[in-house]
């Protein structure tokens, strides 16, 4: 049920009377949000920590430059005075869950693939 729902909300299908507002709540809840928001403050750490090169599956020299939008993807999700969107939680949780995202991942568009999950968590009304 939730993986139908999941993929739903993935499409964009997050209205108010949507079939999954249960699941809609439970991704943008405070404390889902501030969960995401720690693992990007790690990720974080762990590009910053020369200690861990050999120990993190990061994608490192690429993630980097790139530093800045993963504070601002943190940012962003810690700000719970702006609401964001469901589809926008599961973009983050993809990002850090699967090995193809940009941050595993070498040889892909990091800029532009944190762009893209900063902006979906952009509601769309």
């Amino acid at each position: 049920m939730r993986r139908a729902a999941d993929e739903w909300i993935a499409r964009g299908y997050e209205g108010r009377a949507a079939w999954y507002a249960w699941r809609i709540a439970e991704l943008t809840a405070a404390r889902e949000r501030l969960l995401l928001a720690c693992s990007m403050e790690h990720v974080v750490s762990e590009l910053s920590d020369p200690r861990l090169a050999r120990l993190s599956p990061l994608n490192r020299s690429e993630l980097r430059p790139h530093r800045y939008l993963i504070n601002r993807l943190s940012k962003r999700l810690e700000d719970l005075d702006r609401p964001v969107s469901a589809a926008g939680i599961l973009a983050v949780n993809q990002l850090l869950t699967s090995p193809a995202s940009v941050l595993y991942r070498h040889g892909r568009n990091v800029s532009a693939a944190l762009s893209e999950t900063l902006d979906r968590l952009e509601p769309r009304h």
